[in-house]
This record gives C-alpha cells, sequence and structure tokens, in this order.
C-alpha cells in the first residue's frame, strides 16, 4: 500500500511541479478543450488551468486508493461473489481484480499528466494539437481493459464453478 500511495501522489507532484515552473512563463489564456482532432477549440484563465490539473490528478489519486481498500476488503469481495469460495480462490480473485486497478490508474493518471504538459506544451507555441499521444494512450487503456479484464472475468468463471 505505500508504494501505491507513493505513486499516486509522484503523479499529484509532478504536475504541482509542472504548473509552479512554467507559471510566469505562460500566457494569461491556456488551452483546456480540444475536439476529436486534437485541436484546442476551448480556453480558460491560466490560474484555472494550472490549477486543474494537480486537482484533477489528485482526485483520481485519491480514487484509486479508495478502490485499493475497497478490493482489499474480504467481506466485498464475499457479498460480491454470493457463493461459497475458498480463502485461496478469494485471494485470487482480489490479486488479479488489483491487476485491473493498477492498469488503469497508471495509464489514466499518466494521461493526464501527458494532458497536463501538452497543454503547456501548446500554451508557448511549441505544439499545435495533443495527438498522437493521446490516442497512444486511449489505446493502450482499452486494449489492456478487454485484455486483464477479460483475463480477469474468465479467472472468475473458472473459480466459481
Amino acid at each position: 500500500m505505500k508504494s501505491r500511495i507513493l505513486i499516486a501522489f509522484g503523479f499529484v507532484a509532478v504536475s504541482v511541479l509542472l504548473s509552479a515552473y512554467y507559471w510566469e512563463l505562460l500566457p494569461c489564456r491556456m488551452p483546456m478543450h480540444f475536439n476529436a482532432a486534437g485541436v484546442v477549440d476551448g480556453w480558460a484563465p491560466k490560474h484555472q488551468a494550472l490549477i486543474a490539473f494537480p486537482a484533477l490528478i489528485t482526485f483520481m489519486a485519491l480514487i484509486y486508493l479508495a478502490g485499493f481498500s475497497v478490493n482489499h476488503n474480504r467481506g466485498y469481495w464475499k457479498r460480491k461473489v454470493r457463493k461459497p469460495v475458498s480463502d485461496e480462490a478469494l485471494e485470487i480473485l482480489i490479486r488479479e481484480s488489483q491487476k485491473v486497478i493498477d492498469f488503469v490508474f497508471l495509464v489514466v493518471l499518466a494521461m493526464f499528466l501527458y494532458l497536463h504538459e501538452a497543454v503547456i506544451r501548446i500554451a508557448l507555441g511549441r505544439a499545435q494539437t495533443i495527438v498522437p499521444g493521446i490516442w497512444i494512450f486511449l489505446g493502450l487503456l482499452f486494449a489492456g481493459l478487454i485484455y486483464l479484464g477479460g483475463r480477469t472475468i474468465i479467472l472468475q468463471y473458472r473459480l466459481l464453478k
């Protein structure tokens, strides 16, 4: 759990440091919304843009840590499974579902950190869009969810037969 807390708040720290480092260099208006092509179609004041990303990443890190706590609650799993299951099978289900939670957490937080950095690059005139990076993250997220989620569902089906 301690390593997960460190990783979660490591993302928060990097986001806060990005905002603090670039605060004086950035213009008053920052890009904050993008269309499907990755082109800016919405703007926000600098203070909103630079505070929004650390706040959003902090919120997601807290959700992740809450999810970790719920996932490791044996009572939750026993209510969810609704069948008698051995402690060994329960431990396997918890471990496999934690892999899915960890994967989603890492990819989503890395994606928002990338977006934070991309917004700064666009505001400084060093880039025009958030493409192709955003599509790489989304592709990785959905491919990983299909693989890990499918594997976990199959494992759950086998264990609970």
